[in-house]
Formats: C-alpha cells, structure tokens, sequence
C-alpha cells in the first residue's frame, strides 16, 4: 500500500477486504450490511473494530509515503525523470476521502510532510466514514444507531476491544459473550424472531437486546451492578483508602445506603460512590441520546443526585455517581474519580500509573460486557426443534 500506484492494486485490496468481512461474519455468525462493515472500519475509538478497509486507506498510505520520502528520492536520483507525481496521488486520496475540512485542505495543499503523516490523512477517512454512517441514520430517522454509535465514542467505551484475552488478569471472554458484545456493538439482530416475548417477564422483547439489557427480573441487573461494584471496591482496598461496601449508618436514623462503596478520606473529605449502569437505546432515553451524547449518563445521575446528595452534603459527606452506559462508556467525574482511585494503588506497587489505570478499565469494561452477554444469552428464545429426515 505504501510502494504501489493503488489503483493498479485495487482488485487485490477489494478482496482482502472482502476476506475480513468474511472472517468478522463467521465470528459473529450473521451477515454484515453496508452499515456494520462501515462501522466494523472505523478505529474502535470511533466507535468500530479497527477493521479498515485495505481499499481505501491504500491512497492514505501512498500519498504519505510519496510526500515523506521525496527528498531522499531526489538526493539520490537528483535530476534523473524519476519523480512521481505528488499532485497526482494527492487528487486520489481527495477523491477518496471525502469531505476536506478547510484548515486540513490548507495543510494538504502546503504539501509540508508534517502534514502528511498516514495517522492524520487517515483520520480524515474515518472522520468522514463516521459522519456517513451518521448522515445515514438521520435521513433514515434511526434513532436507535444514532444514539448507538454516539454512545461508543465516549470515553472507555471500547476498552474491552483494546485487552489482551487473560484469565488471570480478569480479562477473558467466551466466544458467545463476545459474539453478543460485538451483535449489540454492531447494532445487529440478536434474536432471530421479530418481537419475542421476554421470559423472564413476559413483555415484548425486541431484536437487538434493548429489552433484555434493562429488564429487572430475577436481581440480574443487580449481578451486573455488584460485579462493577466488586472491582471497584478491591481497587479502593489495593490503594490503602480503607473502603467499606453499602455502609448503612452514613444517614441519621436512616437505614439508607446512599453509597455503593464508602471511602473516609478521599481528596480530604469523605465519599460515597455509587455505581449505576443506564442504556441509551431503552424506550425512555433514546429520544434524547439521539440528539446528545451522553444524555443517559447526565439523567442517571440527576436521578441518583436528586435521591441522595442533599442527605450526605448535610453529614459532610461528597456523593457520587459512577454511571457507565451499557455500551461501555464513562460518565467524565467517574472517569476522574476511578482513574485517580487507580494512580494512588500504582503508587503503592511497581507498576507505572498509566498501566494499572489502562489495566483497571479494561477490566471494568470486561465485567460490563460479559454481564451483558450473560442478559442476553439467559433470554434467548429456546431454538427450533432439529429437523430429523426419516430413513427407509
């Protein structure tokens, strides 16, 4: 890609393409539309599977490749007709592209190879592959994969994509888990009946797993809750903040428990975290998740604020919220708050900061994902019957 005219290699690229979609559909065992093997291109930070196309960002590659290496190529050449054409391969990836943001154009056009570096004039790709995908969901009036591709750009919500599979490390997944995680991801069909019923609590149950993500019945939100509740609280006991778990007597007369995890200092003063997991794609929060990312996190935390932070202000307490969505994205003070938790356990280790803190939200986003799965797979509609063919 980075040596050869990409036109002339095109039919190559087109079917390595073609392979990985292949591949990605044989993991997931569904086909891919347009729209998921789009999204699947994207790097996971944009909310896809770091899958890019060959395809395109062939002329990413080349371009950069010309523009880097053109005054080593003419120290050695000097004048010998040798040179290609910059100009050229710039009008293909322009071609390619898509959309050029002005100050971008202006950069492009200085032809300054600081400008021209295959990270940057690929993001100008996925930029515009995401603001398609974007653009595709809106005239379609999709609600749904608005809300859903919004949500996967917020922070952490792909960290699960980004570990090592470890046992060990709490870092593993079945096949299945992932499967399911990488379906809703995807915004793909998880049940294969239009509108089951759930049977857990016999309501409606849609295709993609909105239902059964939210439904209540049999405490298995609950599990979900305690197991991000669990690591978070080992972590607080690993930096030496001596936490306690849903501690009862923070509130006066109150057998109220305001926290989820209680920590007696932290930044000075005492703490009450509480841990909630809010989708962006149920009934009740898909109008405004679709027209602002982020909006589950802020409504779950009005509902937890509203309920306990005027009580634990008033014992001189902080309260607050760690709200994640169901995607896997952070509310930004939970961010705060859990990466500061995880710098003060490196500082009693060998490990650097940036390690354990990377470490401990993959872990977060593991645990998210497989209680997911673990939803989704106790719902599932029983399959059909095998078709047995009688033998004379």
């Amino acid at each position: 890609m980075r040596t050869c005219d990409p036109l002339s290699i095109q039919p190559c690229l087109q079917r390595f393409d073609r392979v990985q979609s292949s591949v990605l559909e044989t993991i997931i065992g569904a086909a891919l539309p347009s729209q998921a093997i789009q999204q699947a291109s994207l790097p996971v930070s944009k909310g896809g599977l770091g899958l890019r196309k060959a395809s395109s960002h062939c002329f990413a590659a080349y371009l950069s490749s010309i523009v880097q290496t053109t005054r080593i190529v003419d120290g050695i050449l000097q004048n010998f007709p040798h040179r290609l054409s910059i100009q050229e391969a710039l009008d293909d990836f322009l071609a390619t592209a898509g959309p050029i943001p002005h100050s971008t154009e202006e950069d492009l056009n200085s032809l300054d190879p600081i400008h021209f570096t295959q990270s940057k004039l690929s993001h100008v790709i996925d930029t515009n592959t995401q603001a398609n995908l974007l653009s595709q969901a809106a005239q379609a009036s999709d609600k749904r994969s608005i809300a859903r591709l919004q949500s996967l750009t917020l922070a952490h919500s792909s960290d699960y994509l980004n570990s090592i599979p470890s046992h060990t490390s709490g870092l593993s997944m079945l096949p299945q888990s992932f499967r399911f995680a990488l379906l809703y991801r995807l915004g793909l069909p998880i049940y294969p009946i239009p509108d089951p019923h759930c049977p857990a609590c016999g309501n409606g149950m849609d295709q993609y797993g909105d239902h059964t993500i939210t439904c209540a019945t049999e405490n298995e939100r609950i599990c979900r809750h305690d197991a991000l509740r669990e690591i978070i609280f080992e972590t607080a006991n690993h930096a030496g903040l001596f936490p306690k778990k849903e501690a009862r007597s923070l509130i006066p007369d109150s057998q109220k428990r305001p926290g989820d995890i209680y920590i007696p200092v932290w930044r000075y003063r005492e703490h009450a975290f509480d841990v909630a997991v809010t989708s962006p794609l149920c009934a009740s929060n898909l109008p405004q998740s679709s027209t602002a990312t982020g909006s589950a996190l802020e409504k779950m935390k009005v509902v937890k604020n509203n309920k306990h932070f005027h009580q634990c202000r008033r014992q001189g307490i902080v309260f607050i919220p760690l709200v994640v969505e169901t995607l896997g994205g952070w509310d930004s003070e939970a961010v705060f708050h859990l990466k500061s938790i995880a710098e003060k356990t490196a500082h009693r280790s060998n490990q650097r900061p940036a390690f354990v803190v990377k470490h401990f939200f993959q872990r977060l986003s593991v645990i998210l994902q497989r209680a997911n799965a673990s939803l989704i797979a106790t719902r599932a509609p029983p399959p059909p019957p095998p078709h047995v063919t009688g033998h004379e």
